[in-house]
């Protein structure tokens, strides 16, 4: 499953990619979201592991994310895994002009062994999340002066 999402912040670039690489402020706007473990690697460098534990539906589900590229604003790729998926999810951002800014999210998921049959199930439900994690974002980025 792979799908394509964007949303303008009014926000100017440097300010948005300063708070979506702030992990202490991930809380502000990953609904659910309870910590984030740094296990190997230069922190936030290519090639780090981290693990982010998040709350949904009353369950505590566990990512591992594996930072793949660094190149902000043009790049930011991460793999995200927990039993049974798969998901790379890519990042761009652009300055449309001085006080707006374009974020790109690619989403790449891959279903595994027993989990495939998830697919058909929760598709539709894990696009409108991540679209959801967007506009959480511009929100909070647009309420800070």
């Amino acid at each position: 499953m792979k799908y394509d999402l964007s949303i303008e912040i009014k926000k100017p670039l440097n300010r948005v990619i300063d708070l979506f690489s702030d992990p202490k402020r991930i809380v502000e706007w990953q609904t659910g979201f309870i910590k984030y473990e740094h296990l190997s690697g230069e922190f936030g460098a290519v090639g780090s592991i981290n693990r982010l534990h998040f709350k949904q539906n009353g369950r505590i589900i566990v990512l591992d994310e594996l930072v793949e590229v660094v190149d902000l604003p043009e790049n930011f790729t991460a793999i995200y895994t927990t039993k049974g998926i798969w998901n790379k999810n890519v990042n761009s951002f652009v300055a449309l002009d001085e006080k707006t800014t374009l974020w790109h999210s690619y989403n790449e998921f891959k279903f595994l062994g027993a989990y495939k049959f998830l697919r058909l199930f929760v598709g539709k439900t894990i696009k409108k999340q991540s679209g959801q994690t967007l506009k959480n974002f511009k929100q909070f980025a647009e309420s800070l002066d």
